[in-house]
């Protein structure tokens, strides 16, 4: 059995350089679903979508 430190995998998971990539997802998760709300509220028209278009388009 591979020891902590032995494992290459880790090493590589462990990096700082993941750091700032992982708290700029984090910001993006955050604001993800504020983005999406308002895009749906600053139309000026109603959005008509077909079953079809429900599931096979993205709304925005």
């Amino acid at each position: 059995m591979l020891s902590e430190f032995e494992c290459p995998l880790n090493e590589f998971l462990s990096w700082s350089g993941f750091i700032p990539l992982s708290r700029v997802t984090y910001l993006v998760y955050l604001l993800h679903p504020v983005l999406i709300v308002l895009v749906i509220y600053s139309r000026r028209t109603l959005l008509h979508l077909s079953d079809f278009e429900m599931v096979s388009s993205p709304v925005c």
